[in-house]
């Protein structure tokens, strides 16, 4: 048994697959955001990824319901919570020593955006969230458009266990959108695009979203 997103993070390593790394990396240069007079600067290392970790839950501890939302949620200011780090605001009318908000900020946007659907918290199974993500097939993020291009679900409540199924955008004479159950191929019905879907008695729940760069 191996995670997915563990697994789909070793094949895009650049060594192991060129292409799909350059395709899937982005940049993030995070911003220190002066909580009083709104001054702004880069923190000093650049993040490359290429894929998200989203929470799924808020910051009043609310599930959250979409990959849209989620995205948004991991795109807003949040209070630095290092005790340990110091701070003084470079605005000299400010001059200000309270901890800094921290703040996403994706300078390079991949190709491919990748969106790791954060259900399992810690090694407790009862700190998983089960709950409905649906992953809207128009995505924002931070001004640039994705379209949804692919979606892989998990079937089971820990992730120790269980099975992958995926659905595939994928335009042809048959329809676009397809679902794959290891050798099982066939058209998707209605809801399982883009919502938590129950298949054959089994409850399929979304766990990676991959979208397309609309230009």
């Amino acid at each position: 048994q191996e995670d997915e997103q563990e697994f789909l993070q070793t094949i895009l390593q650049r060594e192991h697959a060129p292409r799909l790394h350059a395709l899937f990396e982005g940049v993030d240069i995070p911003l220190l955001q002066c909580r009083d007079c709104g001054l702004s600067r880069p923190v000093e290392d650049d993040i490359y990824f290429t894929c998200l970790p989203l929470s799924l839950l808020d910051a009043t501890r609310a599930p959250i319901a979409s990959a849209q939302r989620a995205l948004d949620v991991f795109l807003t200011p949040e209070a630095l919570q290092d005790p340990d780090y110091h701070w003084t605001c470079a605005n000299s009318n400010c001059a200000s020593t309270r901890l800094p908000l921290n703040q996403h900020h994706l300078t390079t946007k991949p190709r491919v955006l990748c969106l790791h659907l954060v259900r399992w918290r810690g090694g407790r199974d009862q700190d998983a969230l089960l709950h409905t993500v649906r992953c809207e097939e128009d995505l924002d993020c931070e001004g640039t458009p994705y379209a949804l291009r692919s979606v892989v679900c998990h079937m089971g409540e820990t992730p120790r266990a269980g099975h992958y199924t995926c659905r595939v955008h994928y335009p042809n004479e048959g329809g676009n959108w397809w679902y794959y159950n290891n050798s099982e191929r066939r058209l998707v019905r209605p809801g399982e695009v883009t919502t938590t879907a129950q298949v054959m008695g089994s409850v399929e729940r979304s766990y990676l979203a991959f979208y397309e760069r609309r230009d």
